[in-house]
């Protein structure tokens, strides 16, 4: 028995007392932890009704205890206070506990129910981590913040509320929580962490709030059970396989004004190894396409960018080896010229709406793309950007004024004509295009790229302009 006084007690007090098995603990504050070396013998622990604090490490890996009741005193509950008890089945906490700190209860795995008091207002990291007995838990109301890996590994969980007073939600928080079918994340949180719900097996929906603006790394990775979500409007950064390996996830709603895909440079999609989504589709509203978004969705056959998008990121498509049609709607209210002023704005893309630049690879590699409609108004074709697009046919806008080198590399149109603002051809620009018999080459080009043109089997006569002053090397050849 330990007295009400006792303030301090050494590490490794009763070191050797292997016959030890019961212990009753007065101590009101002490952040001591004398049992350690003992853990395994104790068979019961009693708190005395004054005792206010339950120190760190106090009864860490006392795998035979069974059930703890704490006082209505304590109003706090320590780090790794009751870790690795894996014989625990049931607990009392308290209403007077404000704050359950990191690790208190991890590895609890005997535990199958724990009901938080309203008093608690925060969840330390690996609170409940590896407690896989518990089928359902109860966060109170007046918490704010879950911490990092608080319930990783409750695989028995079925069910959990978070409530709408949560603003964060910490890493991994409830990774390998393959039990869990549905979560609803409340509208105060704006930030969804790294891993908050990877390997959340049993998982078939997901509400995301119109207040997340940040999805990081790994979040649903491996949710193998969602089918479909939807991603709100007010996210501007999303870390890229964010949903990778959920191979269950067939449709995709995509609603993001202006995001971000971070992780350059590897250009992973936010959707790496999802490899049945069928549908992508895009919110009105939505201004810019993030890089990678849909690379390698070999399964999307059909894609249409809203008025409202201005961009098309670098590799946004790249390898949808299915995609057959591509719809870039535009106003053409927007686009209509009345004035030879409005006219000239119009060539240079200021007065269109719709998309002004491709990047490079967007289109990449999308063998069975047959249909684009380029939106007048578009400035900026990057390099490679419909490589291997075996298109039969594609008209330039006047507005273009810049082609990038490969961008319709191997492409099987029979005839281009390159807009008058080009004023370069880059390298391999339109090398292999095997079926290209009539290219238009405008006064104002001054340079034609290394291999623009070589192996264009069929190419028969081309009239060079005046203003070319560099030709590279093997432009024509083959």
């Amino acid at each position: 028995t330990i007295p009400e006084s006792v303030t301090s007690i050494g590490e490794d007090t009763f070191q050797g007392c292997n016959g030890l098995t019961s212990v009753t603990w007065n101590a009101r504050n002490t952040n001591s932890s004398p049992f350690q070396d003992v853990a395994n013998s104790i068979e019961s622990f009693s708190f005395g009704e004054n005792v206010e604090q339950i120190p760190d490490f106090l009864c860490q890996n006392m795998s035979k205890l069974i059930s703890i009741t704490i006082p209505e005193s304590v109003t706090s509950i320590g780090r790794y206070a009751f870790e690795g008890c894996s014989g625990l089945t049931s607990v009392t906490i308290p209403e007077s506990v404000t704050s359950i700190g990191q690790y208190a209860f991890e590895g609890c795995s005997g535990l199958t129910s724990v009901t938080i008091p309203e008093s608690v207002t925060s969840i330390g990291s690996e609170a409940f981590s590896g407690c896989s007995g518990l089928t359902s838990v109860t966060i109170p109301e007046a918490v704010t913040s879950i911490g990092q890996y608080a319930f990783e590994g409750c695989s028995g969980l079925t069910s959990v509320t978070i409530p709408e007073a949560v603003t964060s939600i910490g890493q991994y928080a409830f990774r390998g929580c393959s039990g869990l079918t549905s979560v609803t994340i409340p509208e105060a949180v704006t930030s969804i962490g790294s891993g908050v719900f990877s390997g959340c097996t049993g998982l078939t929906s997901v509400t995301i709030p119109e207040s997340v603006t940040s999805i990081e790394q790994y979040a649903f990775k491996n949710c193998t059970g969602l089918t479909s979500i939807t991603i709100p409007e007010a996210v501007t950064s999303i870390d890229s396989e964010v949903f990778s390996g959920c191979s269950g996830l067939t449709s995709v709603i995509w609603n993001a004004r202006n995001c971000t895909n971070n992780h350059y440079p590897s250009f992973s999609s936010p959707f790496s190894n999802c490899a049945n989504i069928i549908t992508f589709t895009f919110g009105d509203n939505v201004e810019q396409i993030p890089a990678a978004l849909c690379r390698d969705m070999d399964k999307l056959t059909s894609i249409t960018i809203p008025e409202a998008a201005t961009s098309i990121g670098q590799y946004a498509f790249s390898g949808c080896t299915s995609l057959t049609s591509v719809t870039i709607h535009h106003s053409s209210a927007s686009i209509e010229a009345s004035t030879p002023s409005d006219s000239k704005n119009l060539i240079q893309g200021k007065l269109s709406s719709g998309v002004a630049s491709i990047g490079n690879q967007a289109f990449y590699n999308c063998i069975n793309l047959t249909t684009i409609d380029l939106p007048a108004g578009l400035a900026t074709i990057g390099n490679e950007a419909f490589k291997f697009c075996y298109l039969p046919s594609i008209a330039l806008p006047g507005s273009v004024t810049k082609i990038g080198d490969g961008a319709f590399y191997c492409c099987n149109f029979a005839e281009i004509k390159i807009p008058d603002q080009v004023t370069a051809i880059g390298a391999e620009t339109f090398y292999g295009c095997g079926k290209l018999a009539h290219v238009d080459i405008p006064e104002g080009v001054t340079s034609i790229g290394k291999s623009a043109f070589e192996e264009c089997a069929v190419l028969s006569s081309i009239t060079l302009p005046v203003s070319l002053s560099r030709i590279g090397e093997n432009v024509f050849a083959g």
